[in-house]
C-alpha cells in the first residue's frame, strides 16, 4: 500500500470567510437570545494596519462612558445638564459595564456585550433590561443629526463625543458603531467622521449659557487634584491663583501638563476685575498633539 500523502485540502465551509459570522446563521433555524452588544470598528488613517494602543484604549473608555450615560438616562430619566459619571451608584455602574470579547484576527473590530441581569432602580419598579440601554445608546447616536432630540442628551455625552473627535484628528479615519439586541436585531450602523463631528460642535454651541460668556484663559497649571478634578492656575498679571474644575475625562490631559502653560475654555466667575474661578468646558492648548 503506498504511503499516504498530505494534500492540504481545506473544506469549503472552513475556507468561507463568513463561517463563524453571526450573519451566516441568521437565516438558518432559530437562534437563542443573547446579551445585547455594541460592536465598534476603527479605520486607521490612510487605511493603515496599526493603531497606537493608547488610542484603542481611549475608544473603549469613551464607548463605555457613552453606555453609562445611556444607562443613567433609562434608569433615572433624561437630564440635559448631567455630566459627572462619578455620581452614579455602584449597582447602576455594574449594570452598564461592557464586557469586551476577543478581537477578530487582523482587524480593529471590537465586540463588547452587556451581560448584567435586569436592573431595579427602586423597590417596586419594573426591572430595566440591558436592551433598554442599547435602545437609548442608539438614540444618542441618532440625536447628533437631530438638534431637537439632542436637547435631552446629557452634557456629559456631548462632551464625550467631542473627545472622540480628537481621536479622529490623529490616528483614526472613522469609527463605526453597530448595536445588536438580545433577539439578534442589528441596528443601522452609525459612522463617525470628522465631518459629522462638526455637528457635535454646533450642538455644544447651542448649549452655551446666554447669561455667562465663555472665555479662554491662559496660564501655568500649578496644582491638580485627581480625586476632585480641581485645579489651580497661575495667570500673568493676577497675584492670586485661579481655582477651577474640569470634567473627569480631561483629568489625564491635566495631569500630563502639570507645571506647564495651558489654555482652557469655560465659564469665568469674576470678583471685580479679578478672575475668581473657572469651570472648564474645553482644553485648548495642545489638544491635538
Amino acid at each position: 500500500m503506498p504511503d499516504p500523502q498530505t494534500l492540504g485540502f481545506i473544506p469549503k465551509w472552513l475556507r468561507d470567510e463568513s463561517f463563524g459570522n453571526d450573519d451566516a446563521f441568521l437565516m438558518a433555524g432559530s437562534i437563542p437570545d443573547s446579551d445585547p452588544r455594541v460592536v465598534t470598528r476603527l479605520i486607521p488613517k490612510d487605511h493603515g494596519f496599526s493603531l497606537p494602543a493608547r488610542t484603542v484604549g481611549r475608544v473603549l473608555e469613551l464607548k463605555q462612558n457613552l453606555v453609562l450615560y445611556a444607562a443613567r438616562d433609562v434608569a433615572e430619566g433624561y437630564n440635559a445638564d448631567f455630566a459627572d459619571l462619578r455620581s452614579l451608584k455602584e449597582p447602576l455602574i455594574r449594570f452598564a459595564t461592557l464586557t469586551v470579547e476577543p478581537f477578530e484576527p487582523g482587524s480593529f473590530v471590537i465586540p463588547a456585550r452587556l451581560e448584567a441581569a435586569p436592573f431595579v432602580a427602586n423597590d417596586g419598579e419594573e426591572p430595566i433590561p440591558t436592551d433598554r440601554v442599547i435602545e437609548r445608546f442608539n438614540q444618542l447616536l441618532e440625536s447628533i443629526d437631530r438638534p431637537n432630540d439632542a436637547a435631552s442628551m446629557s452634557m456629559g455625552a456631548l462632551l464625550t463625543y467631542r473627545e472622540l473627535s480628537k481621536l479622529l484628528k490623529k490616528d483614526i479615519e472613522s469609527i463605526e458603531w453597530v448595536t445588536i439586541d438580545r433577539a439578534h436585531n442589528r441596528a443601522k450602523p452609525s459612522l463617525f467622521t470628522p465631518e459629522r463631528m462638526e455637528a457635535i460642535e454646533r450642538l455644544l454651541e447651542r448649549r452655551k449659557p446666554t447669561a455667562n460668556a465663555v472665555e479662554r484663559i491662559s496660564g501655568r497649571l500649578t496644582a491638580f487634584d485627581t480625586v476632585t478634578n480641581a485645579f489651580q492656575l497661575s495667570v500673568s498679571g493676577q497675584r492670586q491663583r485661579i481655582r477651577g474644575t474640569v470634567m473627569a475625562f480631561h483629568a489625564p490631559w491635566m495631569c500630563e501638563r502639570l507645571g506647564q502653560l495651558v489654555e482652557l475654555e469655560g465659564i469665568v466667575e469674576r470678583r471685580g476685575a479679578k478672575i475668581a474661578s473657572l469651570t472648564v468646558h474645553r482644553v485648548v492648548e495642545g489638544e491635538d498633539e
